[in-house]
Formats: C-alpha cells, structure tokens, sequence
C-alpha cells in the first residue's frame, strides 16, 4: 500500500488515505472502486493524515453507492467513539451519500452541510447506519425511499446516531414499499420538521401521521404507530414514565425512551437522549400499558417514544411529547367568596404542568389597599375595628404526583352593614422542588360577603286601594335594599291575613284569602348583584268588602341569604269607601254607608289631576257613623264646571 492511493487489499478493502475532493486517496475514488470491483462485499477505512479529525470538502456529487460496501469512519486512527471524517457539502452538495445497494453500511462518519440529505437510500434493502452525526442538513438527515429492512442505529447507544439541525426531518421514510425499517438509539432532537416521519402518499410534508385502530393502514414502516405517555414520576431516586400503546392485536413490540430539553413545536417528539426501553405484547384488543423506570432525576424534561414492531421490524414515528416538570403553582381561581357567617372558607392551590417528584409552596394572607378586611387573631371588636378574618401563612407539601392541596381561611362575623364587601389578598410565594409559579395566578382575592344588608318591604296602606264589591284590582308591594351590593342577596315572602290590632277604627276589617285576596305560598325573591328593588303584586278579590269598610292583609319576610330583614312587614288595605253622587248642578248629594263608631269627612276638588288639592266640604267635615247609610249636600256647585269628592275616614 502507498500513501496517497486508494489501494486494494484482498480485493475488497479500499483506504481512504487524503482529504481530497477527488483522486487517488480520495473517498470519491474510493466509491468509484468499489462500485467497479465485481468482488463484494465492500469495505472503505480511512487513515488520513495520520489520524485525527479530518474534512472532505466536496465540491461536487459523489458517485451513488451502487454495490455491498462498508464505508467505515471508525478505522480512522484516534476514533473513540464520536466521528473523527468530516464529510462536508458546503450547503451546494445534493446529497453526502446516495445508497442504492443491498446490505450497505455507512457508520462513523460525520456528514454536515449538504443542500438535501445527509444519506439517500433508495430502492434497496438490508442498509445498516450507525454511529454517524448527520445535521445541518438541507432536507432530512437520513431518507429511506421504497427500501426495506434497514436499521438506523443499532441494538445499542453506541450504535445510535445523531441527527440534528436538519430543516426537515430527522428520518424521512417514503413510499408504499419502504416496510420493515427498524430506527433505534438514535439521539434527534432540533430537527425543523419530526424526529421520524412516515410520510404516506399525499400526506403534507413534515406533518405528523395520526394512530389509528388496530394499526391497519397501510404505508411506510406500515405507519406503525406511536406510544403514548401518561404519568411521570420520581420515586426513589428512578424516573417513573408510565403509558400506553395501541397497536396490532397480539403483537409483541419494543418501546424505546428518549428525553430532550426541548419540545419539537409540532407537540410530537424527538429525542436527543436515549433513556431506556420495555418490551410489550398487545391483548386481543391491540392495547397494552408499559412503565419505564430510568435512574435519575430529569426536571422540565420533555419525554417522547417509539414503538418497534419486533416481527415486522417496523419504527413508528415519534409520539407525543409529555414534559417531566416538578409543576407550576396557582390558585384555583382568581377570586373567592365567603360569607361572613360561614366561619371559614377552603382555599384550592392547584399544582398544573407536571406533578413530578416532591415540591411546596408557601402561602399568606395580607390586607389590600381598597376596601380591605380587617385581621386579626380573635373574632369581635379589637378597640379599632370589628375582626374580619384571622391572618395566616403556612406552606403547602405535594408529594410526588400530587396536583391539589387546600388550606382554611377563618372569617368573623359581625353586626356592622358594610355597604362594599369586603376582600383579603392571598398570596403564594417560595416554590421548591424545582417548581414555579404560574404568572398572574399566584395571587388571588378573597371577598368577605357581608351579610347584614337589610331587606324592608312597602306598606301598600300608604295609598288604600278602592276596591268596590265584585271588582278585582292589584295591591303592589316593593321589597328593596338601601344599596346594590355585588353578591346575590335573597329573601322569602308570602302574604298573610289580616290582625286584630291592624287598627281600631269600626270601619276596619281584616281580609282573608280566598275571599279578599289571592294568597301568595313562600316565594324566594333573589336580587342580583346591581339591583336594588323588586315588586310583588297581590290580587285584590273585593267580592266580599262591605260598603264603607277597608279590610287588611299583609306581605312577610323571612329567611334572607346574604343579608338581614329590617322591615320585613308590609301591610295593604282593601278599601270600599265609596261615595255614591246624585242630584243637579244646583244641588249634590253624596252617600255613602257608615260604620257605627267612626268618624268621616268628605272632601271635593276641582281638578282631578297631578296637581289636585282636596278641600273638606262645608258642613261635612266631620260626620258620626250610625251603621246606616248617611247623605250630606253640596249647595255650591252653582258656575262650577266639575267637581270630585272623596270620603276620608278619621277615627
């Protein structure tokens, strides 16, 4: 052998011996070799420059790989294990190796910068590609069209090759025909499309293929599909990953673990270290659940796997991304709400992201600037001010894969009607075990809801309704608060019969439902929060009001939520005083039935209108009942055009 020669050595073995683009010693000629040796299988070692690492620079397409060879950067003297031949396109190279021979192999080598793919396989079968870095690519790092039974990688990490920064994919496998490729210990990650790409026919570029049942499609790699995980955990020192995968019925397959710093933005993995494997077989169903136990603690970590069909050698593509994270503290919501009789409120902080390994929090109460509550150590009044909370701090302990603890808030109740509720700030502060706070739910609001706002409800006896026998009329009611308040606030009502002690007067009566009144059952009357009045309305039956009578009932409060009950009684009258008008222009007579006992006076105006004046009518003004129909006359009606009486009840 002489330097500077590629040189035949039993026929079959070429040494690349220079750096060169092309020429003797070159690997370009090298490949033109051995794609001419009828006697194959194949080998090319290298042993440039003495060893060391070294870089062929091409300027141009190398010859594609039409024979069985083993192109093997590892004979490099100096190897140890991570690729010492550069194999460098320049970003205008198509191609570093296009293989279109049985039973190649091309390992050790680092190919780098080339306008497509680091290797193009095609059409062949039995490639083996190991050991080899394969980024910084134009396309995808490695692209297996139409061949079968390959494997990229090997049975074990240092057979596995790193393929990244490529603006594609990590491995493209296209074309029906293109089965039983087996992609193993490979470290990928930062790759612009996926780690591994099943690209069926038709299917957009750098898209990922979705599982479907029983893994029946048909495809590259039979798009077999991916694993799912489920739960991560650290127990003992080991990472826990739990999952599942859904596959071909009674099938017995190998789920290979990768974890990496960061997620691929599709939300499907790469890997860019290989972390363990299980082997798992399929039910009737096609389901099977896996756990992989890795030593070690891997914090925001995000985790993907694949899923190799150990009887058809078939790789999936990469499966979902699920992140090793400690978690992300916040309350469960932004605001709470107690009243200040329930005596203490639970507070939820939830732990989202991740829930992996052990981590705390701290948590605190404080009084905020506006309308704050004021603490304290003891319920009632302090000297200053009426307590309205006990102020607290504690911390909070999540064990591994705990997502949600709670802590008590102790409120006071007390006599004072505050017209704004209330609120207390809770805070949560000093994460630990690797966890975080989730921006802006960190801090929370508490209202203390006060519930001393009293309810009152209208006489509607201020204005007694003329209710003349056989008519039916409306008595309202309105039942109100002195404010809007920013909670719900609600009361019962009903209505009820008169009383003895209504009034004294002989002509008053009490009514009773059905007779005088339709009855309203407890009715729960809920005001919002802005609203401030609400009416009821009762119909008056008048069927049984006597001439000359007012009979009584009543409105009840009861049962407020939220609030108090300041005049929770309104009263309404049922009044058939009517005055019965007869006579001419020149003289009037009014009538009307009395009470024996009480006392009337009669008053007429002119104008019945907004603005009308009553005036007791001369003679009239006070009238003794009899119990029998009186009569009284008005002699001045002479130039007057209209006039309208009333009949007013004083004792």
């Amino acid at each position: 052998m002489c330097l500077g020669r590629v040189t035949p050595v039993n026929g079959a073995l070429f040494i690349v011996t220079n750096a060169a683009d092309s020429g003797e010693g070159s690997l370009r000629d090298a490949i033109h070799l051995a794609n001419n040796d009828l006697s194959t299988p194949h080998t090319i070692q290298f042993n440039i420059g003495g060893g060391g690492p070294q870089t062929i620079t091409l300027l141009g397409p190398l010859e594609n790989v039409l024979r069985p060879v083993s192109i093997d950067g590892t004979t490099q003297p100096g190897y140890a294990g991570m690729p010492l031949i550069t194999v460098d396109g320049g970003g205008l190279v198509p191609e570093g190796l296009h293989v279109s021979a049985n039973s190649c192999t091309v390992k050790g080598l680092q190919l780098f910068r080339f306008a497509a793919d680091g290797i193009k396989v095609e059409g062949l079968a039995g490639g083996h590609f190991q050991a080899n870095v394969i980024r910084n690519n134009g396309a995808n790092g490695i692209w297996l069209k139409d061949t079968v039974d390959n494997v990229v990688g090997g049975a074990t990490v240092s057979d596995g090759n790193q393929i990244i920064f490529n603006t594609h994919n990590g491995v493209l496998v296209t074309g029906p025909t293109s089965i039983g490729n087996t992609i193993s210990h490979n470290s990928m990650d930062s790759n612009g499309g996926l780690g591994i790409n099943l690209q069926p026919n038709g299917e957009l570029p750098d898209t990922v293929t979705p599982n479907d049942s029983l893994d029946t499609d048909i495809g590259p790699n039979n798009v077999q599909n991916w694993p799912a995980f489920q739960e991560i955990h650290f127990i003992g020192g080991n990472t826990i990953i739990n999952g599942y995968l859904s596959s071909t019925p009674s099938r017995t397959f190998r789920i290979e673990l990768f974890h990496t710093p960061f997620a691929n933005p599709k939300g499907y993995g790469e890997g860019r270290t290989y972390a363990g494997s299980a082997t798992v077989t399929t039910d009737g169903t096609g389901f099977s659940t896996f756990s992989i136990s890795v030593p070690g603690n891997f914090p925001y970590e995000w985790f993907a796997g694949t899923a190799t069909d150990l009887t058809t050698g078939d790789t999936s593509e990469f499966g979902p991304t699920f992140q090793a994270h400690p978690g992300s503290f916040e309350f469960s919501s932004f605001t709470y709400a107690v009243g200040e009789a329930d005596v203490f409120t639970t507070i939820t902080v939830n732990r989202t992201i991740g829930a992996y390994g052990a981590a705390g929090v701290n948590w605190a109460t404080s009084v905020p600037a506006v309308n704050g509550a004021h603490p304290g150590t003891v319920c009632g009044f302090d000297g200053a001010m009426w307590v309205r909370y006990m102020s607290a701090l504690g911390t909070l302990s999540f064990a591994d894969g705990e997502t949600s603890k709670t802590f008590v808030i102790n409120v006071c109740d007390d006599p004072v009607w505050e017209t704004t509720d209330e609120s207390v700030t809770l805070t949560l502060s000093g994460p630990t075990g690797d966890a975080v706070l989730t921006p802006g739910r960190d801090v929370a609001s508490l209202f203390i809801i006060d519930d001393d706002v009293p309810f009152s409800v209208s006489d509607a006896a201020d204005v007694p309704l003329d209710c003349p026998l056989g008519e039916t009329k409306f008595v309202t009611f309105t039942v109100s608060i002195p404010s809007a308040v920013s909670h719900p606030v609600s009361v019962t009502y009903e209505t009820a019969d008169g009383r003895p002690g209504d009034a004294t007067s002989p002509i008053w009566g009490m009514a009773t439902a059905p007779g005088n009144y339709t009855a309203i059952a407890p009715t729960v009357l809920t005001f919002a929060p802005g609203e401030t009045s609400h009416t009821v309305t009762v119909i008056a039956n008048c069927g049984s009001v006597p001439d000359g009578r007012i009979f009584t009932f009543h409105l009840v409060l009861s049962s407020p939520v939220g609030a108090t009950i300041l005049k929770g009684d309104g009263r309404g009258d049922l009044s058939n005083l009517r005055v019965y008008i007869t006579g001419t222009a020149r003289l009037i007579r009014c009538n009307w039935h009395s009470s024996a006992g009480a006392v009337y006076r009669v008053e007429y105006t002119p104008d019945f209108g907004a603005n009308r004046n009553w005036t007791p009518l001369p003679g009239a003004e006070m009238i003794q009942g009899n119990g029998q129909d009186i009569s009284v006359f008005d002699q001045n009606m002479v130039g007057q055009t209209q006039r309208f009486y009333r009949l007013v009840v004083l004792q």
